[in-house]
């Protein structure tokens, strides 16, 4: 379980085994976020110093406790995009029999409010 960026063609990861994870609510889920792990990362890799969390895409994985499946959690362009879900199953070891990509709004890249032109108020 875990969660994840996507960046320079591979994932920034921060992950447990299943089983080392406890089950709340019917789910495992590491319980960090985003957020919370970023400067870490940042420290990692002087490019990412200027970079906001919620700028590059982002998922996160947990599991499914009485479905017995995987859930990944991305935007839906991130989803859609070619070989991207391969690298998923593979970084993290998932079985393909067993793990669903679902879009998430919370995972969609920000909006540039300058690039919004619509006349409404």
């Amino acid at each position: 379980m875990g969660i994840f960026w996507h960046y320079k063609k591979k994932l920034l990861t921060y992950s447990f085994p299943v089983n080392e994870v406890p089950e709340q609510s019917g789910f495992i889920d590491v319980g960090m976020g985003h957020y919370d792990l970023w400067s870490t990362f940042q420290k990692l890799d002087r490019d990412l110093k200027d970079v906001e969390y919620e700028e590059l895409p982002r998922g996160r994985i947990l599991y499914d406790v009485a479905n017995k499946i995987y859930k990944v959690y991305a935007s839906s362009t991130m989803i859609l995009t070619e070989g991207f879900q391969d690298l998923v199953l593979h970084t993290f070891n998932l079985p393909k029999t067993a793990t669903v990509f679902e879009s998430d709004l919370h995972y969609e890249p920000p909006k540039d409010p300058l690039e919004d032109t619509s006349e409404s108020f």
